[in-house]
C-alpha cells in the first residue's frame, strides 16, 4: 500500500477513534447528569427515560421521559428534551462542571416536546374539589356558563380534554450588532391554543454579568404577545351555551354584553365599547390575540407602581389586536370600593375567603374615554389628555397637550414620577384622540 494511503487511513482512523471518543465521553457525562437528577427526586416519585443523544454541534437530547410519583401515583410523560447550546465546547463545560465560564453563552435554547399529564390523577381530582368549591359558590352570582368562572378538570373532559399534551420552547440569542438580547417563549397546547412570547432587551454590549451591571442599564425596548386559539374557544362556547339553556348565538350575545358591574366582577376593570367590540368578535370567532408593547426610553418598569392603572396602556405605548384587526381604545374604567361597603362573592373568593353576603347594589359609573379629534380642533384640547397615532401606523405618542405650533404637537409624559416633553411633526400624524367625557 502506498505510504500516502498509510496516512490516510491513519488520519481517518484517528478522526473517527476521536469521534467516537468525544461522543462517548458526551453520553457518559449526559447519563451521569440525569441519574443525579433521578436520584434528587426520589423523595417525590421515580423518573425514567428512554434513550439519549448528543451532536458535536452542541446538541443533547432526553427521550421518552416518564415521571410516577408515589402513591396515590399520577404520571407525567415526555417524548423529548431538546437542549441547544452554542457548541460542543460549552456543552462540555456544562455538563462536566468544569471550566464554566462566567459569561453568559450568546444563544441558547431547551425545548421540551410532548409533556402530558392525564386529567384524571390525583393531583387533578384534588384541584377539580377546590375549582368546583368555587363554582358553586359563584353559582347564585353568575349564571351564564352555569356560574363556572374557572374551569378545571371536570370541565375540560366535558368539553373533550382527557389529557393535556405541551410543546414548550424556551430560549434567547445575542445580537451583537445591535447590542441586544431577543428572547422567545412558546406554548402550545395541542388541539387547544399556543401563546408565544417575544421580548428584546437593549443596551446589552456583551453577556458578561458584571458589564451589564454598568450604565446605561438593560432595558425592555420591545415585547410581544400572542395567542393563537386551536379548539378551546369554540368548546368553551358550545359548553356554556348547553349549560346556560341558550342557543349558541344567544350565549354569545350575553356574554358580549354584559353590564357595567357584571365586567367588573369578572375583568376586574369596565371595558371601553372598543375593547368590548374586540371581546365580541374574538368570542363569536377565537382566532388571534396580539399585545405589543414599545416603553419609552427613559421608561424604568420599577416606576410602573407610580401610575394608575388606567395610565399604564400609554405609559407603555401599549397596542392591542384582536383577529388581526387593532383596537383603537384600549381605555377602561376602574371600580372604586366605597369605604364599607361589602365586598362581592367573587372579590371574596380571589381573597380566599369564604363569601357570605350578596353583591352590593349596582351602581352607574362615568368616566371619561377616547374620542377622535379633527386636527384643526386640536388647540381646544390643550391641557387635556391625548393619543396621537402617526402614520406608521402602530406607533403612538400619548400624553398631555401642552401646545399647538404651525408644525408641531407638543406633548409631556410623565415618566420617572416626573415629566418629559416631547414633539410630533403634522406631517407625520395620522389622526389624534383626546381623553374627554361626552355629555
Amino acid at each position: 500500500m502506498p505510504r500516502s494511503n498509510q496516512i490516510i487511513l491513519i488520519i481517518l482512523a484517528a478522526s473517527i477513534a476521536l469521534y467516537g471518543g468525544v461522543k462517548g465521553y458526551l453520553y457518559y457525562k449526559a447519563q451521569e447528569g440525569i441519574e443525579k437528577f433521578s436520584n434528587q427526586l426520589t423523595l417525590f416519585g421515580e423518573l425514567e427515560y428512554d434513550a439519549i443523544s448528543t451532536s458535536l454541534d452542541g446538541s443533547l437530547t432526553y427521550k421518552e421521559l416518564k415521571f410516577t410519583t408515589h402513591p396515590p401515583s399520577d404520571v407525567i410523560t415526555i417524548e423529548a428534551i431538546h437542549l441547544e447550546t452554542p457548541g460542543i465546547n460549552y456543552l462540555l463545560d456544562t455538563i462536566s462542571g468544569i471550566g464554566a465560564k462566567n459569561d453568559l453563552p450568546e444563544r441558547l435554547q431547551i425545548t421540551i416536546k410532548g409533556l402530558k399529564f392525564e386529567l384524571d390523577g390525583y393531583i387533578m381530582q384534588e384541584l377539580d374539589r377546590t375549582i368546583e368549591a368555587q363554582n358553586s359558590a359563584m353559582a347564585t352570582e353568575q349564571s351564564l356558563c352555569a356560574g363556572h368562572i374557572t374551569f378545571g378538570p371536570t370541565q375540560y373532559r366535558a368539553i373533550g380534554y382527557n389529557s393535556f399534551t405541551s410543546d414548550i420552547t424556551l430560549g434567547y440569542k445575542f445580537n451583537r450588532h445591535s447590542a441586544s438580547v431577543e428572547s422567545e417563549i412558546h406554548w402550545s397546547v395541542r388541539d387547544m391554543g399556543q401563546f408565544d412570547l417575544l421580548s428584546r432587551i437593549a443596551n446589552i454590549d456583551s453577556m458578561s454579568p458584571t458589564d451589564m451591571l454598568m450604565p446605561p442599564p438593560p432595558r425592555l425596548s420591545k415585547m410581544e404577545l400572542r395567542y393563537q386559539d386551536l379548539s378551546y374557544g369554540k368548546r368553551v362556547n358550545a359548553y356554556c351555551a348547553s349549560l346556560s339553556k341558550m342557543s349558541l348565538a344567544d350565549y354569545i350575545k350575553a356574554e358580549t354584553t354584559l353590564s357595567d358591574e357584571e365586567f367588573a366582577a369578572t375583568w376586574g376593570v369596565i371595558p371601553s365599547p372598543a375593547l368590548r367590540a374586540a371581546y365580541n368578535s374574538f368570542i363569536s370567532e377565537p382566532s388571534t390575540v396580539r399585545v405589543i408593547i414599545w416603553p419609552p426610553e427613559l421608561f424604568d418598569v420599577e416606576n410602573l407602581t407610580l401610575y394608575t392603572l388606567e395610565d399604564i396602556p400609554s405609559v407603555l405605548n401599549l397596542a392591542l389586536f384582536v383577529n388581526n384587526i387593532e383596537v383603537k381604545d384600549l381605555s377602561f374604567k376602574t371600580v372604586e370600593e366605597p369605604a364599607g361597603e361589602t365586598r362581592s362573592r367573587l372579590q371574596l373568593l380571589l381573597h380566599g375567603e369564604t363569601p357570605l353576603v350578596t353583591p352590593s347594589p349596582k351602581k352607574e359609573i362615568l368616566a371619561p374615554l377616547y374620542h377622535r379629534i379633527a386636527l384643526k380642533n386640536v388647540k381646544k384640547y390643550i391641557g387635556k389628555k391625548v393619543r396621537v397615532h402617526t402614520k406608521r401606523g402602530i406607533v403612538k405618542r400619548e400624553g398631555w397637550l401642552t401646545g399647538v405650533t404651525t408644525d408641531e404637537l407638543q406633548i409631556e409624559q410623565h415618566v420617572f414620577g416626573g415629566k418629559l416633553a416631547m414633539s410630533v411633526a403634522f406631517k407625520n400624524i395620522s389622526y389624534v384622540e383626546a381623553f374627554f367625557a361626552k355629555n
